[in-house]
């Protein structure tokens, strides 16, 4: 008996043409994908198909189902969203548990290789909402071009009291079957959040868990969005002076004495030290002064973000622009240039899943080269 399964794509056993039926001989088969069933279309049987399951990359041996909502990548090695989903996906036996599959899904079984698996496609169709369970999220669900200084809401649950935050840029950072889900604010009053520096063109997840007034915790939907595409210029040659401190580890430590595999912080999403680029030599040098009291060297060139979410180069500052910073803004007072050129080593730095880290006592938002 064949339950949950997709025949599709066979040839003889020459190799020299596909079959004139995926199945040979008598086979009770159910809820199950078959291909040109001979002069019957589809097989019989209950919940039978005969539609192409979109396999990822069946020529590599990439058998998972493509879906608008995500699909395992075993590549990459990520949950990845295509622009069609596969008619096998809550396709299968209604009667079987979807077991490991991931929400959303369906509460009905993928048919294939992956269904009832962690790595079964995700499902478009949402069960029922539950009871007191989050609602009406902005950004809405899987929208896209969103701003990177985005404040998350949503509609509470009936006599949703609390709310538990829980945002990352993976599936799993927020999954509900995951124990290690990142809770970013835990039984905060407002129904809005404000996640801070996003990066462009990533995809965020999030999750809003509802607390009642009797303390019990309402699971919420796994919603995400996309931002926008980076505005700002080309990437170029930018580099701070050796001295110029960073944000590294917990701690601020001058540029020149980062290493790899450290890690940035002060950001939602912290990632590692990649590279450091160094150059030796004679460089044009800006000195930025700040309403802190604090002054960041500029060597030849570097990108700031403004507090109105632009990438602005060094040549394009100008006082009283606002800067981005880890907590808030900081005010250009004034931008003076070296009467004598710099001379020694330069420094930048390149992270690891972002483009940015933080420079200086203010913890300046900049981006790497």
């Amino acid at each position: 008996m064949l339950v949950n399964c997709i025949l599709w794509g066979n040839s003889d056993e020459s190799g020299t043409g596909a079959y004139s039926s995926q199945i040979r001989g008598q086979a009770e088969v159910m809820y199950t994908c078959v291909q040109d069933s001979m002069s019957v279309n589809p097989w019989p049987g209950q919940g039978n198909i005969n539609s192409d399951p979109l396999f990822a990359n069946p020529e590599n041996r990439d058998y998972h189902l493509k879906s608008q909502i995500g699909r395992w990548n075993p590549i990459s090695q990520d949950w990845v969203i295509d622009q069609i989903s596969s008619p096998c996906i809550d396709a299968g036996d209604p009667s079987d548990p979807v077991g490991l599959e991931r929400f959303p899904n369906g509460s009905r079984i993928n048919m294939g290789a992956y269904g009832g698996t962690p790595e079964a496609s995700l499902s478009q169709q949402q069960t029922e909402p539950l009871p007191g369970r989050a609602s009406n999220p902005i950004p809405p669900d899987r929208a896209d071009g969103v701003s990177i200084n985005v404040i998350l809401s949503w509609s509470p649950g009936f006599d949703g009291a609390l709310h538990n935050v829980y945002f990352g840029t993976d599936f799993d950072h927020v999954s509900p079957t995951n124990f290690d889900s990142i809770l970013v604010s835990q039984n905060q009053p407002s129904i809005n959040y404000d996640p801070g520096f996003l990066d462009y063109n990533q995809t965020y997840y999030w999750r809003i868990d509802e607390i009642d007034s009797q303390g019990v915790v309402v699971t919420g939907e796994v919603w995400s969005f996309t931002t926008i595409s980076s505005p700002g210029p080309p990437k170029g040659r930018t580099c701070f002076t050796s001295e110029t401190i960073v944000w590294m580890n917990g701690a601020l430590i001058p540029i020149s004495k980062v290493s790899p595999g450290q890690s940035i912080c002060l950001m939602n999403c912290p990632g590692k030290i990649q590279q450091i680029q160094e150059h030796n030599g004679t460089f044009t040098c800006h000195d930025v002064l700040l309403d802190s009291g604090n002054c960041l060297s500029v060597a030849e060139n570097h990108y700031f973000l403004a507090e109105s979410g632009q990438w602005i180069s060094l040549q394009n500052l100008k006082k009283g622009t606002k800067l981005k910073t880890a907590k808030g803004t900081v005010r250009i007072i004034n931008i003076i240039k070296r009467p004598i050129p710099y001379e020694g080593k330069v420094f930048n730095l390149k992270i690891d899943g972002s483009d940015r880290y933080l420079v200086g006592k203010d913890a300046i938002v900049v981006r790497d080269y």
